[in-house]
């Protein structure tokens, strides 16, 4: 839950960025700094998922731009398995 919290406060520092930059409020300079960083947070498993998951309105200008830095990402290595939920976790208990 902790983790889904942050998530979302950030793609709204993002959205508030994004906007204020269309609006001509936020310096291209910054502006590329917050985008930079939105990237290396998008390349990670449970950020993407939680942006794909939770936060994302299809059709919003927002979307689409966040939507184009991940189709620039390669996909994400998947999670490894938690060992409760691997057969050998599982014959252990």
């Amino acid at each position: 839950m902790q983790f889904r919290q942050f998530c979302v406060a950030t793609f709204y520092g993002w959205q508030d960025s994004f906007l204020q930059h269309e609006s001509g409020l936020l310096d291209e300079d910054v502006f590329r700094q917050m985008r930079s960083g939105a990237s290396a947070m998008l390349s990670l498993p449970g950020f993407r998922t939680e942006w794909e998951t939770t936060i994302r309105v299809p059709g919003t200008k927002f979307a689409a731009f966040i939507d184009d830095i991940v189709a620039t990402l390669p996909a994400p290595a998947p999670l490894p398995a938690h060992p409760e939920t691997t057969p050998q976790g599982i014959a252990g208990r």
